[in-house]
């Protein structure tokens, strides 16, 4: 497949199009398909009155800080009362209001607490509070149940080989995207990750 691309516009207000655009492709489709199902789980459903995206916050800030001040430890160095909230958007992909949103309602729900460094005062970390801790043990998972449940439907062995697949795949596209933020090439010039590609379809045929 090749695709085919075409500017329309002049000067500044150039844009570039694709006419082939992935939307041919079944396993981009599939994909999209998956992707529409979950976003629309995580939409609707709630966990202890929480939107999803709040929810997965909550242990965001109580697995950065529990990984954090246990390295901390083991380094000898004093723990952090919580984590920032720019750590948080870096981490997440989010802005930095977006992440002050999320922060900012559950602090209101009493989940979460906001921490002045007292050795910088222009420093805040967030953490949890009693409540968050106590929600984070109790609350159910319904969209994890739901997951649990379609996998279940396609029986253990089809689960099982899902799995691998996707996490084998998930390994491809890590590599992949390594080599080419690294832009290694071997000696004739030709990128890692076609080298690896034509060694990848040798071995199928084999």
């Amino acid at each position: 497949m090749t695709d085919r691309w075409h500017s329309q516009g002049d000067g500044e207000h150039k844009m570039f199009h694709c006419e082939n655009n992935l939307s041919d492709e079944p396993l981009f489709l599939a994909f999209q398909s998956l992707k529409r199902s979950l976003y629309h789980m995580v939409r609707t459903q709630k966990i202890s009155g929480l939107r999803h995206s709040e929810f997965i916050m909550l242990i965001r800030i109580h697995d950065t800080v529990t990984g954090s001040n246990k390295r901390r430890k083991k380094d000898g160095l004093p723990p952090l009362p919580g984590v920032q909230s720019s750590t948080l958007s870096k981490m997440t992909g989010c802005s930095a209001s977006s992440v002050s949103q999320v922060i900012g309602a559950l602090e209101k729900n009493g989940l979460v607490e906001r921490i002045t460094s007292r050795e910088d005062r222009r420093a805040v970390f967030v953490r949890l509070t009693d409540k968050g801790r106590e929600t984070l043990k109790t609350a159910p998972n319904p969209a994890m149940d739901r997951i649990r449940e379609a996998a279940a439907m396609l029986g253990e062995e089809k689960n099982a080989q899902l799995v691998s697949l996707l996490n084998e795949f998930g390994e491809n596209l890590d590599r992949l995207n390594r080599e080419a933020e690294a832009g290694e090439t071997d000696d004739s010039g030709r990128s890692m990750s076609e080298k690896n590609s034509r060694k990848l379809n040798e071995e199928k045929a084999h």
